[in-house]
C-alpha cells in the first residue's frame, strides 16, 4: 500500500506537470479586422503572363501596424490558381505571396513563408466585389462549425505596377492560412495521397462538411479523389496520418457555390441540376449515423452564421438579404425530417470511393 507522503508526492507532480496547449493561430490569422495593404510589383507582368510555372517576381507589401506604422516587407509573387487563373474566367488572377520568414519577424506575417491571395476576380466589375466577401464569409461560417478548418484575413489592397508607378486598382482580397500552418494548429500531418476513401476519414467530420457544401449549395468538391489539383482531394486537402481511419478532409474554394452565384458558374451537367443555386447533397450514407448530432449543431450555430451576413459592412443590404435567405432555405430543409430523407438520405453515396461521375450518378 502506497504511504500518504508518497500519493501526495505523485499528485503534486502531476499538478505541476505541463498541461497540454491547443496551438493558437498565428498572428495574421487572430484578428477579423480589416487590413489595408499596398503592394507594389510588376503587376501587370503577372496578369499578363498566367503562367505558374515562372519564378516569383520580387515586389513589396507594405500595411498598417496597430499602432498607424508603415510596415514594408520584401515578397515576391506568382500567379495561381486553375479555373481563375484564365482569363476566360477572371481579367485578374489569384495570387502566391512568398516571404522570407526572417523578413516577417515581428511583423503581423511572422512565420509566414508562402500565402495564397484571393483577390477580385474582374477588379473593374463591382458585382465582383460581392463575389470575393461571400467566399471569405463562406469561410468563416465553417470556422464557426469547427477548428478543423482554414483560417482567412480579409484585406482591402491596393496593386502598384513597379515598372510604370501606376495605381492599378483597390479591391477587397483574402489571405488563406497556409496547409503547413494548419496542420501545426490542429496538430496533425499534411498528407499528401492520390485517393482516399470514406472508411479512412472521420466519419462526424465529413458529415457536417458534406452539410456545410449543401448549404453553401456547392458541388465542386470531393473528398476521396482528385480533380484537377495537385494531390487529394478536389479543392480540400487532407490532415492525419497515413492508413488511420480519422483523418480529415479540410475543404477550401467556395466561389463555384449557390451562395457566392458568381456569372461564371457552370453546373455540373452529369448531376442533372437546373442551375448553380440548386442545392445537392454529396455526402455518404455510412456517415448518416451522425446526422442527428449535426443538424443540432448547425441549428445551435443559425443564428452567428446569419450574423455573419447581417453584421457585415462590405455587403449591400440587397446582396445580405439574398444570401440570408438562402442559408434560411437550408435551415428550411434540415428541420424538415420528410426532406431530409429525401433530399440528404435519399441522395447519399454508398460506395467507400467515389469514381469520376457519369451522367446519372447520385454523386
Amino acid at each position: 500500500m502506497n504511504s500518504p507522503i508518497s500519493w501526495i508526492t505523485g499528485l503534486l507532480l502531476i499538478l505541476s506537470a505541463p498541461m497540454a496547449v491547443a496551438k493558437k493561430a498565428d498572428l495574421l490569422f487572430r484578428s477579423d479586422e480589416l487590413m489595408q495593404i499596398t503592394i507594389n510589383g510588376p503587376i501587370s507582368r503577372l496578369v499578363k503572363d498566367r503562367d505558374r510555372g515562372l519564378e516569383y517576381e520580387p515586389a513589396s507589401l507594405t500595411y498598417s501596424d496597430a499602432d498607424g506604422n508603415l510596415v514594408s516587407i520584401d515578397v515576391r509573387l506568382r500567379s495561381r490558381g486553375i479555373k481563375r487563373l484564365s482569363r476566360r474566367t477572371c481579367s485578374f488572377p489569384p495570387i502566391r505571396v512568398l516571404f522570407d520568414k526572417k523578413d516577417t519577424k515581428d511583423t503581423t506575417f511572422a512565420k509566414q513563408k508562402k500565402l495564397k491571395l484571393v483577390v477580385q476576380c474582374h477588379p473593374e466589375v463591382k458585382k465582383y466585389e460581392g463575389y470575393v466577401i461571400t467566399e471569405y464569409l463562406a469561410y468563416k461560417i465553417l470556422n464557426l462549425l469547427t477548428n478543423n478548418s482554414f483560417l482567412v484575413r480579409l484585406a482591402r489592397i491596393t496593386y502598384v505596377d513597379s515598372q510604370t508607378n501606376k495605381t492599378l486598382n483597390t479591391t477587397y482580397g483574402f489571405f488563406l492560412e497556409p496547409n503547413k500552418r494548419l496542420a501545426r494548429r490542429i496538430e496533425k500531418e499534411r498528407l499528401k495521397l492520390n485517393e482516399t476513401s470514406a472508411d479512412q476519414l472521420d466519419s462526424k467530420h465529413l458529415n457536417l462538411v458534406s452539410l456545410f457544401q449543401m448549404m453553401l449549395g456547392n458541388t465542386d468538391w470531393s473528398a476521396t479523389h482528385v480533380l484537377g489539383d495537385d494531390d487529394c482531394c478536389h479543392n480540400g486537402k487532407l490532415f492525419g496520418q497515413d492508413g488511420a481511419t480519422d483523418n480529415l478532409y479540410i475543404p477550401y474554394d467556395f466561389d463555384m457555390t449557390g451562395l457566392v452565384n458568381p456569372e461564371y458558374a457552370a453546373v455540373d451537367k452529369a448531376l442533372k441540376l437546373d442551375n448553380i443555386r440548386e442545392r445537392r447533397y454529396r455526402g455518404y450514407c455510412r456517415n448518416e449515423g451522425m446526422l442527428a448530432d449535426n443538424i443540432a449543431m448547425l441549428n445551435s450555430k443559425q443564428s452567428e452564421i446569419l450574423s455573419l451576413f447581417e453584421d457585415t459592412e462590405y455587403l449591400r443590404n440587397d446582396q445580405k438579404r439574398r444570401k440570408i435567405q438562402y442559408i434560411e432555405k437550408f435551415y428550411r430543409l434540415i428541420n424538415n425530417p420528410k426532406r431530409v430523407k429525401r433530399k440528404i438520405n435519399g441522395w447519399c453515396h454508398k460506395s467507400f470511393f467515389v469514381d469520376k461521375a457519369e451522367a446519372g450518378d447520385n454523386i
